[in-house]
């Protein structure tokens, strides 16, 4: 039985982890650090980057602007953001900004699943080794994640995470000031003892076809989505 904010797992499909980012660097930073610098991060991207891609959602709070998503490299360098485009030095400085969250993020995995670790990372010692130079420069052999997804102040109907690549996991979580906004995740209401309150710096580990959403909320509200490789699936990155 799990109790409000406790941690739980789901066999094959969930891991939550409340609290994940402070506790993971509770002896190296103040409380709150980790999140209030990956804060300033986004916000300084996405004043540089718009419009963001807009959703068949609910904008909050209202009267915000910079509401929408955008899927992120990691690894290998994209056409709309590689060292050459005008984007980089904002994209540079955001991958700086998140680097805490990315590695908590990442530790959070490896210890949920090293089977799938391992495999990831295995599949991205290939790409860097086959494909040297297409690398993001600074972000290469930094995690075992293949891109990402930010969400800003949106609120969304429950659906699958997705990338621009097929990806096995993914590992959620989110930063902001926000109030309500539960996390929606349909597949645990079979189990009405297990809720995931998806507060700031809480991390939710997810396999591929589980549908997540959250409700309206309050405040500013960042989700960061970090996309493992396929290499679950053997395939080589395309679709």
């Amino acid at each position: 039985m799990a109790m409000p904010n406790m941690a739980f797992t789901v066999t094959d499909y969930l891991d939550y982890k409340p609290n994940f980012i402070s506790s993971f660097y509770q002896n190296v930073y103040s409380p709150g650090f980790v999140e209030r610098q990956a804060i300033t991060a986004i916000e300084e991207f996405l004043s540089v980057l718009t419009p963001l891609v807009p959703d068949n959602v609910t904008l909050q709070p209202p009267g915000i602007s910079i509401a929408g998503n955008v899927t992120l490299p990691l690894v290998v360098q994209t056409p709309r953001f590689n060292v050459g485009c005008n984007l980089y030095p904002a994209y540079r400085r955001l991958i700086i900004g998140l680097s805490d969250v990315i590695r908590s993020c990442h530790f959070c995995f490896r210890n949920a699943h090293p089977k799938e670790f391992d495999l990831a990372t295995d599949f991205l010692k290939k790409v860097w080794e086959n494909t040297p130079s297409e690398q993001l420069i600074d972000t290469a052999e930094t995690s075992c994640f293949y891109s990402m997804r930010l969400t800003s102040n949106l609120a969304v109907e429950s659906r699958p995470l997705m990338s621009d690549h097929q990806s096995p996991w993914c590992v959620l979580t989110s930063v902001g000031d926000w109030t309500n906004g539960r996390t929606l995740i349909p597949r645990l209401y079979t189990f009405p003892r297990l809720t995931v309150y998806g507060t700031p710096g809480d991390t939710i580990i997810v396999s591929d076809g589980v549908e997540v959403g959250n409700e309206s909320h309050t405040g500013n509200r960042f989700q960061l989505e970090f996309f493992l490789p396929p290499s679950v699936y053997g395939g080589d990155g395309e679709e």
